[in-house]
């Protein structure tokens, strides 16, 4: 009976209202954030393009959201936020001792198995707690580790120390996943240490990484096509600084440019047409 009075009404405002306009179309209102598939498969020039008119990343404050994403992010173009991180409590807590407490004494996070682990002593464990004891014990003189907290329960600890970041527009969907990087370099500021690269990204267009403690050297590799076609960008993130890598055209590597570096780092995606 509602169906029929529903049919009844709509042919009744056709005269007034040509709503079979809309009736094929996936959205009534436009969404300012949403793009079309295909305008993602990057080409040759859109390589030549990014490393003709990008000589650096470049570094920005107080950004626009919607300026991120269509003029940055969607052009293949990483980016500084120089207070990407500010006032999170992350950057004030997370150190050596206190992430070496919450591993061995938080439940969610002392009985669950870490994804993508990786530490400069191959350890046998894979636990970031076990490693960071021998660190906080000062065992290690020399070291990098990062590691996924894949686990729903265990992200969902590390994520009560940080906000989403304010310069992603709502339409970026964070991973519920997140990643620890953590590395010391020699104290005279001898850089011995071998870059170390982020992987398994599931396939996301975006990376971002927050500085919380120390200074790293981060480097942005041009992937496939663009390989040969780019130089690479290095910089260095400091405490409360955020760099945003799209990751179609880049992948990232790390190390310390200072005695302990800690940095904080997440996934996400745009929305995209699924047709």
């Amino acid at each position: 009976m509602l169906s029929y009075c529903g049919r009844a009404l709509l042919i009744q405002l056709l005269p007034y209202w040509d709503w079979t306009l809309y009736s094929n179309s996936d959205c009534l209102i436009r969404n300012p954030y949403y793009f079309e598939s295909g305008l993602e498969s990057l080409q040759l020039a859109d390589c030549i393009s990014v490393c003709q008119r990008y000589p650096k990343v470049e570094s920005l404050h107080r950004v626009d959201p919607k300026d991120v994403l269509q003029n940055y992010l969607r052009q293949n173009l990483p980016l500084i936020i120089t207070d990407g991180a500010e006032e999170w409590v992350a950057q004030r807590e997370f150190t050596v001792p206190f992430l070496t407490r919450l591993y061995s004494d938080h439940p969610a996070l002392q009985n669950t198995k870490v994804c993508s682990y990786w530490d400069s002593h191959h350890s046998l464990e894979n636990s970031p707690g076990a490693f960071l004891e021998e660190v906080h014990r000062q065992r290690l003189i020399q070291w990098a580790i990062q590691w996924k907290n894949c686990n729903k329960a265990a992200a969902k600890v590390i994520r009560a120390f940080y906000q989403r970041p304010y310069f992603l527009p709502p339409v970026v969907e964070l991973a519920e996943s997140n990643w620890l990087l953590m590395a010391s370099g020699a104290e005279d500021g001898a850089m011995e240490n071998t870059f170390v690269k982020v992987r398994d990204h599931d396939g996301d267009l975006l990376m971002w990484i927050a500085q919380l403690q120390g200074v790293f050297e981060i480097q942005l590799l041009p992937k496939g096509m663009c390989a040969s076609r780019c130089t690479h960008y290095t910089l260095h993130l400091s405490p409360g600084e955020t760099v945003a890598v799209p990751l179609q055209m880049w992948e990232v590597q790390y190390r310390p440019f200072s005695s302990i570096a800690i940095g904080l780092a997440a996934t996400g995606n745009w929305l995209q047409d699924p047709r």
